[in-house]
C-alpha cells in the first residue's frame, strides 16, 4: 500500500507538470489516476477502519485494565481491613472495653466500705438524695433506720481491734442478709453505725423491719461480756418516717433518726425507738 501511494503522488506531481496541451482524456497520467483512484480510496477506508478497530480495542483493553486495576485495589483494601485494620480495631475495643471495666470497677470500690463491703458513707448519700427526689415525685414516705452496736468500744478494748472488725462484718452482713426487698438499701454510716433505708415504707413497715434486724444481729450470739445488759453482741436503732419534698433536704430525716437512736441507747439498748412526728 505504501508503494501504491508514493506511485500515485508521483503520477499526480506528473500530471500537474504536464504542459496543458498534453492534458487530454488520453494523458497517461490522467488515466492511471482514474484507475487507481477507486482501489486506493477503498484501501484507505480499509486501513482508517482497521486504526479505528485497533483503537476501539485498545480503548476497550484500557477499560479493562482501569476495571482490574479497581478490583485489585479494592481486594487489597478488604486484605487490609480484615488482616490488618480489623485486628487494631479489635485491639482498640478490646481496650476500650478494659478501660470502662477498669472505670465501673473504680466507681464500685470507692462506693464500698473496704471491711464490711456494703454501702459507704458516701454511697449512702448519693443514694439517699436520689431517693428523695423519686419519692417527692411519687409521694411516696421514705423510712430510715440509725443502727449503732451496744458498748462496741468495751468490746474493742476486750477482744481487741482485729476481732472488732471481725464483729462488724458478722453485723453488716447479718443486717444486710435481713432486708428481703430489693430495693433497700443499707450503708455503713460510720465507726460501729450502720443506716438502712426503706423505700416507700410506713411506719408500721419500718417497725417491723427495725424489730428483724435487732433479733438478727442477737441471734448471732457475738460474745461480749462487758456488754451491761447481755453477754453478746446487740444493737440499738433509731426509726424516722417522713415525707419527701422539694422544699426540704433529707437531713432532718438522718437528725430525727439520730434522736431516736439516742432515746433508744437512753432506755436500756438494744432496742429501737420511733422518732416523734
Amino acid at each position: 500500500m505504501h508503494t501504491r501511494l508514493n506511485r500515485y503522488s508521483s503520477e499526480a506531481l506528473a500530471l500537474a507538470q504536464d504542459p496543458e496541451h498534453l492534458l487530454t482524456p488520453n494523458n497517461s497520467h490522467l488515466i492511471y489516476l482514474l484507475q487507481e483512484n477507486g482501489d486506493i480510496l477503498e484501501s484507505l477506508d480499509q486501513i482508517v477502519s482497521l486504526h479505528q478497530k485497533e483503537s476501539e480495542a485498545k480503548v476497550h483493553r484500557l477499560r479493562l485494565l482501569e476495571i482490574t486495576s479497581g478490583l485489585v485495589i479494592l481486594i487489597t483494601l478488604a486484605f487490609l481491613g480484615l488482616y490488618i485494620f480489623r485486628p487494631l480495631a479489635n485491639t482498640l475495643l478490646m481496650e476500650r472495653f478494659q478501660l470502662e471495666n477498669a472505670n465501673q470497677e473504680l466507681s464500685f470500690l470507692s462506693s464500698i466500705d473496704g471491711l464490711t463491703g456494703i454501702a459507704n458513707r458516701r454511697h449512702f448519700d448519693q443514694f439517699l438524695n436520689q431517693l428523695w427526689l423519686l419519692a417527692t415525685h411519687n409521694r411516696e414516705p421514705i423510712a430510715l433506720i440509725l443502727c449503732d452496736i451496744d458498748f462496741f468500744k468495751a468490746y474493742n478494748d476486750t477482744y481487741g481491734h482485729l476481732q472488732g472488725d471481725e464483729c462488724l462484718k458478722e453485723v453488716a452482713a447479718s443486717l444486710k442478709g435481713s432486708l428481703k426487698r430489693q430495693g433497700d438499701f443499707i450503708a455503713r454510716y460510720g465507726g460501729e453505725e450502720f443506716v438502712v433505708v426503706l423505700p416507700n415504707t410506713t411506719v408500721e413497715g419500718a417497725l417491723t423491719v427495725a424489730e428483724t434486724l435487732r433479733v438478727s444481729v442477737e441471734s448471732l450470739e457475738i460474745p461480749h461480756r462487758l456488754s451491761s445488759i447481755t453477754p453478746k453482741v446487740t444493737i440499738s436503732l433509731g426509726i424516722a418516717v417522713g415525707q419527701a419534698n422539694l422544699a426540704n433536704s433529707p437531713t432532718p430525716l438522718i437528725e430525727a433518726a439520730d434522736k431516736a437512736l439516742y432515746q433508744a441507747k437512753q432506755n436500756g439498748r438494744n432496742c429501737f425507738r420511733l422518732a416523734e412526728a
